[in-house]
This record gives structure tokens, C-alpha cells and sequence, in this order.
């Protein structure tokens, strides 16, 4: 333990300076805004390699959803295969993948993606934590025309949802950061996040509010309209569990993939989340 202690102190002291940290002045804006983005976080060498490893699942997955077939044609809302550790999960009404949940497990370059010091770094400084339980590790295609969108929605409200028991709120920065890495340019014509600043200091749930129009309305009534940052591959998001956030499907000729981990301060979380090997602690 002792010996695994100084090849990571090594390595920490060897990074960047973003990759031993964040500055005051992002650290600020995080705790003020609800989220921080870092552009250029990953180089497009390492993007293409994890391009090539989202082409090979989504490859996969489209022949997963070949098989399956419902009783008498009528398709489920959502659709969950579980195959070599990871959960596949596909949209019934029109067949298109949904996400790829812990797609590391099949995946290992995709795995090691959210093992990365670049990530883990802020995320345990911003948790102010020196380990993390890693409970998502999740390639969102959204490909060009799939209808895949997601409602106004906190990230606390999905962890609530699989631990009722769920303690981060009580913890520094509700316990638990999301992390949204950009494969493609992400915008709002191709279903890009749109996030409301500010948000992040209520715990107000969204998702029970079926009419989206009249969610972002609320939202931008209390916060003003949601922004919707122009991501370029390799850019990440860096998300407080509270913030409101949600995205359009993708009307464009082009997808917007993303790599998307989440991380819980020790304590947090009590539940078993999908895919074989999530939720091991991890040190930054």
C-alpha cells in the first residue's frame, strides 16, 4: 500500500497543472455556477482512440437490439440488456441506444477514460475527498435523427432514485460530481447539454414534471434561460449533482457522442449500480 502510495504522489506531481488541480478561480466559478467546463482536457489523439472504441459498442449494441422483440410488437419505454458486464439500454418507441452503461467493463480503454487523473483530480478536490466510489461509466451516442433526449432533471435525482438511503446531500458539494466528456462537437442544433447557472442551490425534482415546456419555463423564470455551451472533442463538463440540466434529440446530420462518469464521495451511495466492477473506490 505503502509502495502504491508513491507511484501515485509520482504521478500527480508529474501532471499538468490542471491535472494536479484546479484553481481558485475554477473552484469559484464551480461553487457558484453549479458546473465548470475545461476545454481541450484530452488531445484528439486520445479522442480518436476512444472514437474507435464507442464505434465498436454502438456497433454492438445495434445488433443487441436485433434480437430483441416484445409481445405482439409493443416495445417497453426503455429496453435493458445486460451483456459481458455492462447494461444496454435502448429507447422501445423507436429502437435507437440510449446509453451504454459501465461500457468500460466490455470496453477497457473506456474504463480507464474515468480512472483518469484529469478527471478524478478535480473531481476529488471539488468533493474534497481523497478517494471516490466510481458509479458511472456511460457512452451516450445520440446519434444523428435517434429521438434521444433527456427532460429537465438533477443528477441527485437519479442517485435518489437507485438509493433512497442516499446521504450526499448532507456532504461537501452534494457528494457526487458528473463528469460529460465530448467525443463530437456537442452544440445546441445537435442535441448539446443545455444547463440553467445557478440552479444548483435547490433540490427542487424535475423529472415528475412531464411537460418539458412548462419545466423550462419554471427554470427560466427562477434562473434565467439555460445556456448551451459549444463543446469541441475532448472538452468536459464538470457537474454539481443539483444543477438542472437536459438535452434536445439530435436534428442534425452528424452524432454527439459523449463519455459520461460520475463519482460519489465514500458514504454516499448504498446501492449496487449495473455493470460488473462499478462502484470499486478509486484514488485520485
Amino acid at each position: 500500500m505503502f509502495l502504491r502510495w508513491i507511484i501515485v504522489a509520482a504521478v500527480l506531481f508529474a501532471l499538468p497543472v490542471i491535472g494536479s488541480g484546479l484553481t481558485a478561480e475554477q473552484t469559484d466559478f464551480y461553487q457558484q455556477q453549479g458546473y465548470l467546463i475545461i476545454k481541450s482536457l484530452f488531445t484528439p489523439a486520445e479522442v480518436a482512440k476512444f472514437i474507435g472504441q464507442a464505434e465498436q459498442a454502438t456497433q454492438y449494441a445495434q445488433k443487441l437490439i436485433e434480437q430483441q422483440s416484445q409481445p405482439q410488437g409493443q416495445w417497453l419505454k426503455d429496453i435493458k440488456v445486460m451483456d459481458n458486464g455492462s447494461q444496454y439500454v435502448f429507447d422501445g418507441h423507436n429502437q435507437a441506444i440510449k446509453r451504454i452503461v459501465w461500457v468500460g467493463a466490455s470496453y477497457p480503454v473506456l474504463l480507464a477514460v474515468g480512472r483518469d487523473s484529469r478527471l478524478t483530480v478535480p473531481v476529488s478536490q471539488l468533493l474534497q475527498v481523497a478517494s471516490l466510489i466510481h458509479l458511472i461509466n456511460q457512452l451516450h451516442p445520440k446519434h444523428s435523427g435517434d429521438g434521444v433526449a433527456f427532460g429537465c432533471h438533477r443528477d441527485v435525482e437519479n442517485r435518489l432514485s437507485f438509493d433512497p438511503a442516499w446521504q450526499g446531500q448532507s456532504m461537501v458539494n452534494g457528494g457526487f460530481v458528473q463528469t460529460f466528456l465530448a467525443l463530437d462537437p456537442a452544440h445546441s442544433g445537435n442535441g448539446g447539454i443545455e444547463i440553467y447557472s445557478g440552479s444548483h442551490n435547490s433540490e427542487e425534482p424535475l423529472k415528475s414534471m412531464l411537460d418539458q415546456q412548462q419545466c423550462q419555463a419554471a427554470l427560466e423564470e427562477s434562473y434565467g434561460a439555460s445556456i448551451s455551451p459549444e463543446l469541441e472533442p475532448g472538452d468536459v463538463i464538470f457537474f454539481h449533482p443539483n444543477v438542472a440540466h437536459f438535452s434536445r434529440a439530435n436534428k442534425s446530420s452528424s452524432s454527439r457522442r459523449a463519455l459520461i462518469n460520475g463519482y460519489a464521495s465514500p458514504g454516499a451511495n448504498h446501492s449496487v449500480y449495473p455493470g460488473t466492477g462499478s462502484g470499486e473506490t478509486i484514488f485520485p
